[in-house]
């Protein structure tokens, strides 16, 4: 277990990608990505394992920003807990309900500039599940 954690502004290109990473990210996804970042900027932070020296999280973040450093939150996990956070992280946040009141009552009091970030919205308001990429897009 990570004791001490801490955030550090790295260059995206020294964080080797992890080999079990198992998420895959379509064009969409990635676009409506560059859209929010553009937009707001960084609201959350890529995480890295320094004593495996790999990605957990962040994989798409890391691929939409080249060439800019990005923060990084930096822990200290063994392998078999690396694993654990790369199964469980997204999963777990994917269990929550929405609201639809609530969630329209935001959208109602947001825009974007940004198409792809508009997409994503319009379908969360219709309902629909969001499209999931073929394993060979991006």
């Amino acid at each position: 277990m990570a004791e001490k954690l801490r955030l550090e502004w790295l260059d995206p290109n020294d964080l080797p990608d992890n080999p079990a990473n198992w998420r895959r990210h379509g064009t969409a996804q990635a676009n409506a990505l560059k859209g929010v970042l553009t937009e707001v900027g960084w609201a959350g932070a890529l995480l890295y394992n320094e004593r495996t020296n790999r990605l957990i999280d962040g994989h798409l973040r890391k691929q939409v920003t080249k060439g800019e450093k990005v923060p990084v939150l930096i822990g200290d996990w063994s392998e078999e807990d690396e694993k654990k956070i790369l199964l469980t992280l997204d999963p777990i946040s994917s269990m929550a309900q929405h609201d639809q009141e609530a969630l329209l009552s935001l959208l109602e009091s947001v825009s974007f500039q940004d198409q792809a970030v508009n997409d994503l919205l319009e379908a969360l308001a219709n309902g629909e599940r969001l499209p999931m990429p073929p394993l060979h897009d991006i």
